[in-house]
């Protein structure tokens, strides 16, 4: 497991600068703003959008990638919730989109998947805080399906991940992009979570 000691080297500093915002913060103490909240919810639509279409478009990866559900459509249902809509690709996402397949090495959509399949185990702690601060059930079709959504073994799953990752971890050009490809996600991940900060208000959320 080489790989993931390599990747928990280069992105364990930009995971705590995320996890010392005051927005994720404010999401452990159950305390999030729905508005911010919202606003989190279409910045990961996009995130997980491009993530699931971009796996399906690189067999290399996808065959040895483990099947679940999309997490875009959990999100799509949360958003319906709140009558929110996610609107087009904003360019913050073609940009981020562009830096992976700049790296071009398809095992680069792993290094994503590092990212956004590792989340399953922060959105499992999560649920329960957001669920008070929504002040909903903690319960499907309340606008918290994102957090619900993440599989009822998420060790057992995120074992399957990490045994695609040794897989397509062949050889130094493909580590190059699954590590790069992970910070640029991360790098992407921080920034949308400081514009939350910055601002909650509905006109910015695709700036």
């Amino acid at each position: 497991m080489e790989i993931l000691a390599e990747l928990r080297r280069a992105t364990s500093q930009l995971h705590s600068l995320i996890e010392e915002l005051p927005v994720s913060c404010a999401m452990r103490a159950g305390l999030i703003d729905r508005m911010t909240y919202i606003r989190l919810l279409v910045d990961l639509y996009h995130i997980h959008s491009v993530y699931e279409t971009q796996l399906s478009t690189h067999p290399e990866v996808a065959i040895v990638w483990p099947d679940a559900p999309s997490r875009a459509a959990a999100i799509r249902q949360d958003l319906s919730v709140f009558a929110a809509d996610p609107g087009p690709t904003p360019r913050w996402t073609s940009a981020w989109s562009a830096s992976i397949e700049e790296l071009e090495h398809p095992a680069a959509w792993a290094g994503v998947g590092y990212v956004i399949e590792g989340s399953r185990f922060g959105s499992q702690l999560l649920v329960k805080s957001l669920a008070t601060a929504l002040n909903v059930p903690m319960a499907p079709g309340y606008g918290i399906n994102y957090y619900l959504d993440i599989g009822n073994d998420v060790a057992s799953y995120w074992k399957k991940v990490t045994l695609a990752l040794t897989k397509l971890d062949s050889c130094h050009q493909a580590r190059q992009a699954i590590v790069n490809a992970a910070i640029r996600t991360f790098e992407t991940c921080l920034e949308r979570f400081k514009k939350a900060c910055e601002c909650s208000s509905e006109s910015c959320m695709n700036s």
